[in-house]
């Protein structure tokens, strides 16, 4: 089985996965399923065999609904037909190595993600024209990115020199008191699903500004969920994510150490190690909203959290406004001081 399309028991339209209600719709006929009524009507997948061209290392499929030849990417697990817009599972990326274990559904919704994008344009003067246009908005697109979590246990020792200073005088002199310490601090803590995103494609730091995501909502993966969304497998392996998550629990077991030490006037860590051990690994999927706009050559970002709505993005300016604005004041200010001058 390698493409898999969900389809309405009822009257055979393809079912989506809607955020708001969290049970799978179906546009046409408004029925809605849950997991276990969904998993009840499985023989009703629709399934077709994708080819690949072994040139370009791209994927090619029919569509299930309409039969166009449409071309994914190597890394692509979900996607919809460009013509129909039927959403199709890539259920042959989500084998062995690359099946996820772990997933969070979508919790906020395409009209939630327009609705925060223009609230964030709004007040924008310089941003260009078509910007926040209809036609922008129809590339708002929902996807499931690849994620490692690693959960992992933290042991050391923290050594420093802290000093307290006192001041006071009498009738004749100034005092001066200086207390020096030496202080240790030793402990373990644990840490679970610290995450870094596993796609090339996707900028660390634009990922990043979107956390921290709420592991409450995390579950067991289940391939429906990607119904009516684009979806990536990894092509960043664990080991290569490794040592930027590890300096993240190394800093904050170190923070934690530096916190607990008070009521000093000055404090100068002079020895800390720390021991990253029971390290595991979690291949997830989690919801982003996202937006790319292209212009001067450059590629500007809108994302949202596709679970707790937060937000970021870069906006574009445009010259050509900023420039007709400069002539405008200018224009004013030229006629300001030429009709003052004249009544003078």
């Amino acid at each position: 089985m390698s493409v898999v399309s969900y389809v309405c028991p009822h009257c055979s339209a393809k079912l989506v996965f809607d955020p708001e209600m969290q049970k799978w719709a179906c546009p046409f006929c408004e029925s809605s399923f849950d997991q276990h009524a969904l998993e009840a009507t499985e023989s009703t997948q629709t399934i077709q065999e994708p080819f690949t061209d072994t040139v370009d290392a791209t994927v090619i499929y029919s569509c299930p609904s309409c039969g166009a030849q449409l071309v994914t990417d190597p890394n692509t697990s979900a996607t919809f037909c460009c013509y129909c817009h039927s959403p199709v599972v890539l259920s042959h990326q989500l084998k062995d190595d690359f099946k996820p274990s772990k997933i969070i559904p979508f919790k906020t919704t395409k009209e939630d993600a327009i609705t925060s994008f223009k609230n964030w344009c709004c007040g924008k003067w310089f941003l260009p024209s078509d910007f926040a246009s209809p036609s922008q908005l129809q590339k708002l697109t929902g996807i499931y990115l690849p994620y490692w979590l690693m959960s992992c246990g933290t042991s050391g020792n923290l050594v420093a020199k802290a000093k307290n200073i006192r001041t006071w005088s009498d009738s004749s002199y100034y005092y001066t008191e200086t207390q020096d310490y030496m202080i240790e601090r030793a402990g373990s803590m644990r840490f679970d699903y610290i995450p870094h995103d596993a796609s090339s494609k996707a900028e660390d730091a634009v990922m990043a500004s979107v956390e921290p995501f709420n592991f409450v909502d995390l579950i067991d993966f289940s391939s429906p969920y990607l119904s009516g969304f684009l979806a990536e497998k990894y092509d960043v392996k664990q080991e290569q994510v490794y040592p930027f998550i590890q300096k993240r629990v190394e800093a904050a077991t170190t923070e934690v150490f530096r916190e607990s030490i008070k009521s000093y006037n000055s404090l100068a860590v002079t020895n800390c190690n720390i021991n990253v051990q029971d390290v595991q690994f979690d291949y997830t999927l989690l919801p982003i909203w996202v937006l790319t706009y292209l212009y001067n050559d450059k590629t500007y970002f809108f994302v949202m959290n596709g679970q707790t709505g937060k937000i970021f993005g870069e906006l574009p300016i445009c010259k050509k406004k900023v420039t007709y604005l400069f002539f405008i004041l200018t224009l004013v200010i030229f006629l300001i001081l030429f009709i003052g001058g004249g009544l003078l």
